[in-house]
């Protein structure tokens, strides 16, 4: 359960305020490297350490049914400029785009706490003159990696994540070729992120 500062428990209980609950968009399309972050206000926000552009936008909130339907809910975002465009052909409409909703106050931007957080990922798109509209659905689950980590011996599972928190080398060399005596050399073994007790010789479940 989300637990919220005192300062914006007494605002969301309050019967009348000056200040307002703002929608704030985090849209990452499916190269994981272009990102749009837009704010439902008529100038823009900084919050949590990013700036949102203003940019009109519309959620329609799914329906609640008894069929066992996976629900769903329309984004509807301004395609007057047709600033999306380009990246919508680039990536099929944007179907496996993630967006995150945050719903922020106006007057405790400041505290980078929202009072709600959803993930959604894009499962469908349309376009017309007027808005690009995005069907978002939950993650697909059988998209996901299982187990998270690939185990073997002679391999570290962090060669990618080379001085990264996983891996913990914060020394001079440059990089490691993810072996057990690469991680000897740095004076890291402690981290390798192999099993070296595993049987290289055939296959275990672990």
């Amino acid at each position: 359960m989300k637990t919220l500062p005192s300062s914006l428990l007494i605002e969301k209980n309050r019967l009348a305020t000056p200040n307002a609950w703002l929608l704030l968009l985090d849209i990452t399309l499916p190269d994981n490297a272009t990102t749009f972050n837009l704010a439902r206000n008529n100038e823009d926000v900084t919050w949590s350490g990013k700036t949102y552009y203003k940019f009109p936008f519309e959620l329609d909130w799914p329906d609640e049914n008894t069929k066992g339907e996976i629900p769903t809910a329309q984004l509807h975002v301004s395609n007057i400029t047709r600033a999306l465009l380009p990246y919508l052909r680039q990536y099929n409409g944007g179907i496996g785009s993630t967006v995150t909703l945050h719903l922020v106050n106006s007057g405790y931007l400041s505290a980078n706490t929202a009072d709600l957080d959803l993930t959604f990922q894009v499962v469908g798109a349309s376009d017309d003159a007027s808005w690009v509209t995005w069907k978002l659905g939950a993650k697909n689950p059988l998209k996901s990696p299982y187990p998270a980590y690939r185990y073997m011996a002679g391999v570290c599972r962090w060669v990618h994540l080379y001085a990264h928190e996983e891996c913990g080398y914060s020394g001079p060399l440059p990089g490691c070729a993810g072996h057990i005596g690469d991680c000897r050399m740095h004076g890291n073994s402690h981290r390798f992120g192999g099993e070296p007790g595993l049987d290289t010789g055939g296959l275990r479940i672990v």
